[in-house]
């Protein structure tokens, strides 16, 4: 007998110091654990010069975005799955 399929959202984050995997039902509540962990380690991100302190922005893609293209060492992997 066939069991329904449930989709699953996952992201790895990877950086320095390992690997943190976060999961959801939903791509969009995947995207506000993402965005949780850009919120906290945002003021690690080393602004070019000519850049001033950019602040955190409320659009969560946004955010995600600027945040893995200024991190150079940290990489994002988002895949959905079903189970």
């Amino acid at each position: 007998m066939n069991e329904p399929q449930i989709e699953v959202w996952i992201a790895n984050i990877r950086h320095k110091y390992g690997t943190d995997t976060y999961a959801a039902r939903t791509e969009e509540k995947l995207n506000k654990l993402i965005y949780g962990y850009v919120e906290q380690w945002w003021n690690n991100i080393e602004w070019n010069k000519g850049d001033k302190d950019i602040k955190l922005p409320k659009d969560h893609n946004k955010a995600i975005a600027i945040y893995f293209e200024k991190m150079a060492e940290e990489y994002l992997d988002v895949m959905q799955k079903e189970i």
